[in-house]
């Protein structure tokens, strides 16, 4: 079957752009290993050290759902078939960003609920990731 121009425009940005989450949900995999790592071998008393990079991994996620949204977009002006292989793999890589999302809000809110003291700032970090954990809940 042969397609448009314009198409085949959108199909070859889509597939560029879908590269570009896949390596930024593998640069956000290893920053939530080195966190994990790092939550697993922390004493009582340390999370201090690990906020800002627990911060700089929420920062990565942000950037995946913001650039999701730009390749949603684009897999909107196609035909509506969910078994293309562009909207497989952009289902694919929702998953695992929601699974990264999840996995790292929960180690790090229990490893939060460990400390007898919490570093400041760390209610308004709890609130949110229960909200985040709450409208996963909701869009899962």
């Amino acid at each position: 079957m042969t397609h448009s121009p314009a198409y085949n425009k959108v199909t070859a940005e889509i597939g560029r752009f879908l590269d570009i989450l896949e390596y930024k949900v593998q640069d956000l995999n290893t920053s939530t290993d080195r966190l994990m790592l790092s939550l697993h071998n922390s004493k009582q008393g340390g999370m201090a050290s690990h906020f800002s990079q627990y911060m700089k991994n929420r920062d990565l996620i942000s950037e995946c759902w913001a650039f999701s949204i730009v390749i949603e977009r684009r897999l909107e002006q196609l035909p509506a078939d969910p078994e293309t292989p562009y909207r497989k793999r952009f289902t694919g890589l929702t998953v695992k960003i929601w699974a990264t999302l999840l996995d790292c809000s929960l180690k790090f809110l229990d490893a939060l609920s460990r400390e007898t003291n919490l570093p400041l700032g760390s209610r308004e970090v709890f609130v949110r990731e229960i909200k985040n954990l709450g409208s996963s809940r909701v869009s899962g």
